[in-house]
């Protein structure tokens, strides 16, 4: 067959390429199994709970506090409407107006372009596999909540019948909430060389989790459409409430005057600027290929502008909401490690020789909110610390915990199963069965987080395969939507759907400073990977001191690090090699059956009556699609309604 501008409704340069497709009555049938929402407001939560993640209630509060306190907000906000905004409004608008998942909608800009969508689905294969392992943690603690007194208490509950070495370790610890993270729940190896023994309770948990997802995904959007009614609103109820409730810990208010008092300095400092860049880039879930999924399922005149704007400024009044909740934890922390420093300070006064220690506040609610300890090692020590029956809060708080898991997880593996169906790779299969194979493989390979050395797993996958390969899909994002497709186009598509076309500062930010961004972000992040001294490097346990120290990984472990890296990416060069070739890896997509009415709404968008998808081709018009202007745009708009020659 022959695809071509005249038939596209991509309005991508001409390109003829041959290839063997399944029929139109295969593909039609995959599109009504699709579904669609039964409403706005569903829809709505979906994209709020998604961008709600673990992130949110961990890095975020960390990331503030460490950089200049509320201070940060200007950086951070700044970024949001540069880069963030922008990136969410493509995805959004891409799939509303595809009408397919993130390898459909490519595929139709341009067959050269398929790969990213093919790279989104596999990315959200290989996150899934780690990410839903958060939540599996969580439910461990939420099962150990359910007990007359918490295990994690003190060191007399954290090793009981366990022996004098492991009280010793966990008086080292600090914390018997750290030691019980480390030690009790987790099993942790000495490194990421050692396996380590097998965590028969952490693998049941993994089963839970993965189980319950599958029943989820299981009916598409059917059934994500009703328990997100839940899954959405409860972390949000449960952010207030903890909000209130940790006021009530010792040295709380220590928080705000340390935490969050601003540091002006920072706002001069160009590496705040790339952390609240990058903070608002994985905030959001952008590359994933999720938000193009969801919004497939939308009406044509859904206003996918306002909903970029609505839901990424939620996410960040959530954010905010999150931040004002953990800071009192963080706050109370660093007060008791500094009460219990004094202590052992006037202890050390008795006996004169001994060396006399430093006792500074400032510094220990500094420290007090690092790393992924926040989320469970700090949530665990709240819970501990609340004067009324402290089991209760912590279930209270694990259980919201989960749900923010599941809203995120749950977008990510709909991500990669949608990739599969709507390739249309498996058309007589059942959706049912795809999504069991799925998530069964998935729960398989994740038996590797039950042992010893899950931790460090998890956080090599995550350095290696999220980071670097999601800014490399969103600058292909944004340079195809913006350079290929056009923005002129662009526009003319979403005046389409929502009946107003973007600003000029929203087509300067996708021309140019949205890909300069994650441009700055990727080299950056390589640079410093490469040159600062925690480069290359992970957080091991070390039971002799019973804290965590800084270890550089292995060579081989480096290498095997980037090979994941070059697999997650390889589908793009890939697949424009297969176009280039006359052939692809998308087969489905050069016979593409879309529900979007164009003609409908041209005419009721008084845009013209005559339905045409020619590429502009002429010098003159391609110059109007890079000029960035109201009247280059009206230009076009009149161009594209004009009858055109049939050239045959």
């Amino acid at each position: 067959m022959s695809f071509s501008s005249s038939d596209s409704s991509s309005g991508a340069p001409s390109i003829d390429i041959d290839i063997e497709s399944p029929r139109n009555g295969s593909q039609t049938e995959m599109l009504e199994k699709r579904g669609t929402w039964a409403s706005k407001i569903p829809y709505v939560l979906t994209l709020i709970g998604y961008t709600i993640g673990f992130g949110d209630v961990w890095r975020f509060p960390h990331i503030v506090h460490s950089n200049g306190g509320v201070a940060f907000l200007i950086p951070y906000l700044i970024m949001l409407f540069l880069e963030g905004i922008p990136l969410f409004l493509v995805e959004l608008s891409i799939g509303q107006r595809m009408r397919t998942g993130a390898a459909g909608a490519f595929s139709q800009i341009s067959p050269f372009l398929g790969g990213i969508g093919l790279t989104t689905g596999v990315l959200c294969y290989v996150v899934g596999f780690y990410y839903n392992t958060l939540s599996a943690w969580v439910l461990a603690y939420l099962f150990e909540s359910f007990r007359s007194e918490l295990p994690w208490k003190n060191c007399t509950t954290a090793t009981a019948n366990q022996g004098p070495d492991a009280f010793r370790e966990c008086e080292l610890s600090g914390q018997a909430s750290k030691y019980y993270w480390y030690a009790n729940l987790l099993k942790i190896s000495s490194g990421i060389e050692d396996k380590g023994e097998f965590n028969w309770y952490m693998a049941i948990c993994l089963v839970i989790v993965w189980v319950i997802i599958w029943l989820i995904i299981l009916n598409g959007i059917k059934t994500v459409q009703v328990i997100v009614y839940v899954t959405a609103t409860l972390p949000i109820i449960t952010f207030m409430c903890v909000l209130v409730a940790n006021h009530f810990l010792e040295g709380w208010e220590y928080a705000y005057t340390i935490l969050w008092k601003p540091d002006w300095t920072v706002l001069y400092d160009p590496s705040v600027w790339l952390v609240a860049a990058t903070q608002t880039f994985f905030s959001l879930g952008l590359a994933f290929g999720s938000l193009i999924v969801f919004a497939s399922f939308m009406p044509a005149r859904n206003d996918c502008y306002k909903d970029a704007v609505n839901v990424s400024l939620i996410n960040t009044v959530i954010s905010l909401m999150a931040a004002l909740a953990i800071f009192p934890v963080l706050g109370s922390q660093g007060y008791l490690q500094f009460k219990a420093c004094e202590a052992q300070q006037q202890l050390i006064n008795v006996d004169e020789a001994s060396t006399p220690i430093k006792c500074d506040l400032e510094e220990f609610v500094q420290n007090s909110g690092e790393g992924t300890g926040l989320l469970f090692i700090a949530f665990a020590e709240a819970a501990n610390q609340m004067p009324w029956f402290p089991p209760f809060w912590s279930a209270f708080f694990f259980f919201a915990l989960y749900a923010i898991g599941i809203n995120s997880t749950f977008g990510t593996i709909e991500g990669a199963v949608m990739t599969i169906v709507d390739m249309g790779l498996f058309p007589k299969t059942p959706r049912w069965i795809l999504t069991s194979v799925v998530c069964g493989s998935l729960m398989g390979l994740s038996m590797v987080f039950a042992s010893g050395w899950g931790y460090y797993i998890l956080d090599y996958f995550d350095t290696y395969t999220a980071n670097w390969s999601l800014l490399v899909v969103a600058f292909l994002e944004v340079v195809s939507v913006s350079w290929v497709y056009g923005l002129a186009r662009f526009s003319y598509d979403l005046k389409l759907m929502t009946g107003r076309k973007p600003g000029k500062f929203m087509m300067i930010c996708l021309r140019f400073i949205s890909p300069v961004i994650i441009v700055v972000l990727l080299i950056s992040s390589v640079y410093k990977e490469f040159t600062s001294d925690s480069g290359f490097s992970y957080d091991r346990y070390d039971k002799e001191k019973g804290d965590i120290e800084r270890n550089p990984y292995p060579g081989y472990v480096v290498a095997i690090g980037f090979l994941l890296l070059m697999i997650c990416l390889v589908f793009i060069p890939l697949q424009a090699f297969f176009a280039w070739r006359k052939k692809s890896l998308l087969k489905s997509y050069f016979e593409t059956v879309s529900d979007f009415p164009e003609d409908e709404l041209r005419e009721e968008r008084g845009l013209g009556n005559n339905a045409t998808n020619n590429s502009i081709t002429n010098l003159f018009d391609k110059i109007e699609m890079f000029i960035i202007g109201k009247g280059s745009i009206d230009r076009l708009e009149k161009y594209l309604a004009k009858p055109k020659k049939n050239k045959s």
